[in-house]
């Protein structure tokens, strides 16, 4: 119908999985983010073309490392998972091999790395469904929001991805907040209820 055109102005939101996935690549502008990568890539890599490592690494736990992939988003995460999880038998292997691990503090580093990331990974899993709702959206963009302002993250880190989060997501947070998905949040019973909370209010004041 023209007449419901000339009313209703449609318009494109983004893809906020992809959009999250752009926030997470601005960790890569940080020089200690790339420096820690660049030595678990080698790590891996070390893993990955020696077969005596890898058999030794299955026979002690049933698992190998893995490769990161610069196409799949999350990648990075499934990396420092999956070495934090055979952190143990990784090492073990390692000394046996004479070659070099990871420093304890850049282990830390890595865990601190994962604990950053995970909650990224579960809302871009979530929010690139078929079946996603669009009330869906503010709350994910809050709850990230939060996340970034938790202090035990390391600070530098947390404060590149929260000017990110903010500056791409800023219509769904500030003044000019996108009405529709605003509308859909007020809609939807149990979103409605968790963003009347004084913690989030204050989030789009």
């Amino acid at each position: 119908d023209s007449s419901l055109e000339e009313i209703v102005q449609l318009h494109r939101l983004p893809c906020v999985a992809h959009t999250l996935q752009l926030v997470v690549k601005e960790l890569e502008k940080n020089n200690t983010y790339r420096t820690l990568l660049c030595k678990v890539k080698g790590l891996v890599k070390f893993i990955k073309i020696s077969s005596v490592a890898q058999e030794k690494l299955i026979n002690l736990c049933g698992k190998v490392v893995v490769k990161n992939c610069i196409t799949r988003w999350n990648s990075i995460l499934f990396v420092v998972d999956r070495l934090l999880t055979i952190r143990a038998p990784l090492e073990q292997i390692l000394k046996e091999l004479r070659h070099d691990s990871l420093t304890n503090t850049e282990w830390e580093s890595v865990a601190d790395l994962h604990k950053l990331l995970q909650p990224f990974a579960e809302m871009t899993d979530n929010l690139q469904t078929d079946t996603l709702s669009l009330s869906s959206l503010i709350p994910a963009v809050a709850e990230l929001t939060l996340h970034l302002q938790d202090t035990t993250l390391p600070k530098l880190q947390a404060q590149m991805l929260l000017q990110s989060l903010r500056k791409r997501f800023a219509k769904f947070l500030d003044a000019r907040i996108d009405a529709l998905p605003a509308a859909a949040c007020l809609l939807y019973p149990s979103v409605s209820a968790c963003l009347m909370r004084d913690d989030m209010l204050k989030l789009v004041d």
